[in-house]
């Protein structure tokens, strides 16, 4: 269970910074550094928002786990 909410965790997170970085590189692009986020143009905003309620507990989880894991493995290898 620990390694699929690290996997589906890390994924979930991933796809986050992909979208920021693909809104920022937009605005970045565009003459006036700006761009408008229409977070309901197809009345998708009460979806999206349960879907953030239920996934941030899980990418919170999830970044626990990954740094838990990390710390565990640089303490075997100094025991090593």
């Amino acid at each position: 269970m620990k390694r699929d909410v690290i996997i589906i965790g890390a994924t979930v997170m991933f796809m986050f910074y992909t979208v920021l970085l693909a809104t920022f590189m937009l605005a970045y692009e565009s003459e006036t550094k700006q761009v408008v986020v229409d977070i309901n143009a197809y009345g998708e905003a009460k979806i999206e928002y349960i879907m953030l309620m239920f996934t941030t507990p899980l990418l919170v989880l999830a970044y626990y786990y990954i740094i838990e894991e990390l710390s565990c493995r640089r303490c075997r290898l100094k025991k090593s």
